[in-house]
């Protein structure tokens, strides 16, 4: 199962993350996807006919579990793939350092450092539902914004940071009640497999953000740069469409300042692409996640009944 599971997402990763570089109908990349799903699907085949499956499919059948096991593989995808193309964005476009570039990023951490511990308290109060489907739709506003960034005249406090605290939001009203919906949707015998879900979900959601987003946006600056490199030689032109470092060094190597402007235009237009995809993506999670996850948590029916409260956790 373990080797059927790496196999099938190694094969899935690759070919989203070279497909912008082979061609996404090459027979390197559509050899890649049909192994992942050869794979994935033996692993499925596998799982399900072992006496002791490493991930037991059954308990995707608990609506719950899974609802909330895909409101936090998404929310991952949304951040990694968020806070891969904003590094670059920071350091390439804004002309920030790498440690300034770090340093602009820790806000993100401090705001989810206090939401994260008061979404408890939230849920207690409006239910995991509701909370969940809000840190979602925070993390969509989030990216719809980003997809407006501009190219110049950049403001790191008007235009960067309340984006990254709306994301920052998100993600900490998703991440402590999505887990608990996770752990309290299975008996204490099966503690085990909801805690690796739990980290699988983080881990898949955050490798596919990186992958999915990454190839998105290098697939438009590759469109958006190509008019501008005709006439440049073949070695120059590999190297500016390999990525938006690359053309600011062959910007700087042959002294054109246009192509460095272009080459930032390319990488703002691709981001916001990406993001645009990553917004469909998190909003259509919070749609199932409004359908599909109980109200309120296990904690809370066990709580109501402790003090004599009828709830009905169906609702």
């Amino acid at each position: 199962g373990a080797s059927l599971s790496i196999v099938g997402l190694l094969s899935l990763v690759y070919g989203i993350i070279e497909g912008p570089t082979e061609g996404w109908t090459s027979p390197k990349i559509l050899g890649a996807f049909t192994i992942a799903i050869v794979v994935l699907g033996a692993f499925a085949w596998w799982e399900v006919k072992s006496d002791h499956p490493m991930l037991n499919l059954s308990v995707f059948e608990n609506r719950r579990f899974s609802a909330a096991s895909l409101g936090l593989m998404l929310i991952f995808f949304a951040m990694f793939g968020s806070t891969f193309l904003l590094t670059q964005y920071l350091q390439s476009t804004m002309g920030l350092s790498t440690l300034r570039a770090g340093a602009a990023l820790l806000p993100w951490a401090g705001i989810m450092l206090v939401v994260a511990p008061l979404s408890a308290r939230l849920t207690e109060r409006v239910g995991t539902k509701l909370v969940v489907g809000t840190g979602l739709s925070f993390a969509t506003v989030s990216l719809l914004l980003i997809s407006t960034l501009p190219a110049n005249n950049i403001s790191y406090v008007g235009d960067v940071l309340p984006r990254l605290a709306l994301m920052a939001i998100g993600m900490g009203l998703v991440m402590a009640p999505a887990t608990e919906s996770i752990m309290g949707s299975l008996p204490r015998a099966k503690a085990g497999v909801g805690s690796a879900m739990n980290d699988t979900t983080r881990e898949l959601g955050g490798a596919l953000g990186v992958a999915v987003l990454g190839s998105l946006m290098a697939s438009r600056f590759s469109t958006s740069i190509a008019t501008s490199l005709s006439g440049l030689p073949a070695q120059v032109q590999a190297q500016a469409s390999s990525g938006l470092a690359g053309a600011l060094k062959a910007a700087g190597t042959l002294g054109k300042p246009d192509l460095a402007a272009t080459a930032r235009q390319a990488y703002v237009d691709g981001m916001h692409f990406a993001m645009l995809v990553g917004a469909t993506v998190t909003i259509a999670a919070a749609v199932i996640v409004r359908r599909l996850l109980p109200r309120v948590s296990m904690s809370q029916v066990e709580s109501s009944h402790s003090i004599g409260q009828p709830t009905s956790p169906a609702n």
